[in-house]
């Protein structure tokens, strides 16, 4: 019996190649925020087109914060949203940053509130004040990005944590997240916990998730060690 692959499918953002996975695990597992910042800016030189760009922009902007750089915070949060203008963590920060301008700066504190209920009602139709109330429900992506390089990466107990992370968010978890989660578990051997996840994502995924979900829960069933054999690789 052959090793399960790593799903590579469509609903969700994908590398395209071996080199964009690592150099996008770069920018998610360095610590320190000058580390971080400087992959991000190879990963956006060397793919302007990745479908991770997005993600790696938000990991930036965070590295930007924690630098205590909110020029640099506003340049990357400004650049992520022309490219993703929905992403709900990106327009919090900039909301947040915009609506906390120093005194300095107050001469220019009309604008940047202007701006910042911009992007704190553009998705949700709220005021910043109420939008903000729910920040921290809206730090999945984060998490998700973390996971998808833990289970490419065959690091499957820390690709469960930040999985698990990503569901206690309170957000919408979608069918993919489901499987690769069920994954991670099948590959530790925790079958109970993979069939909970694999039987949603059969239940609620298009049909190629269904279809794989569907594929390691006959494993399951048959009682199969595969879990055992060498992990899976990246389907490339």
């Amino acid at each position: 019996m052959g090793v399960y692959t790593f799903p590579n499918t469509p609903t969700g953002p994908e590398a395209q190649s071996r080199v964009e996975l690592d150099a996008f695990g770069l920018v998610m597992e360095n610590r320190t925020p000058a580390e971080v910042i400087g992959a991000a800016e190879v990963f956006r030189q060397r793919f302007p087109d990745s479908q991770l760009l997005p993600m790696a922009l938000l990991q930036e902007m965070r590295a930007q914060l924690a630098a205590d750089s909110r020029a640099g915070a506003l340049a990357i949060g400004r650049e992520l949203l022309r490219r993703d203008p929905n992403n709900l963590q990106a327009l919090v920060w900039m909301a947040e940053i915009l609506s906390n301008s120093p005194p300095v700066e107050a001469g220019r504190r009309k604008t940047a509130l202007t701006e910042a209920e911009a992007y704190a009602q553009l998705p949700m139709g709220v005021s910043a004040r109420d939008f903000l109330k729910n920040k921290r429900t809206l730090g999945a992506e984060i998490h998700e990005a973390g996971a998808y390089i833990y289970l490419a990466g065959e690091r499957y107990e820390e690709a469960i944590q930040e999985y698990e992370r990503v569901i206690a968010c309170g957000s919408e978890v979608s069918s993919l997240t489901r499987l690769r989660l069920g994954m991670a578990y099948f590959h530790v051997g925790d079958v109970v916990q993979a069939r909970l996840q694999l039987l949603q994502a059969e239940r609620d995924g298009p049909d190629n998730i269904r279809k794989q979900a569907s594929e390691i829960l006959k494993l399951i069933t048959r009682g199969s060690d595969t879990h055992k054999e060498p992990p899976a690789k990246l389907d490339q």
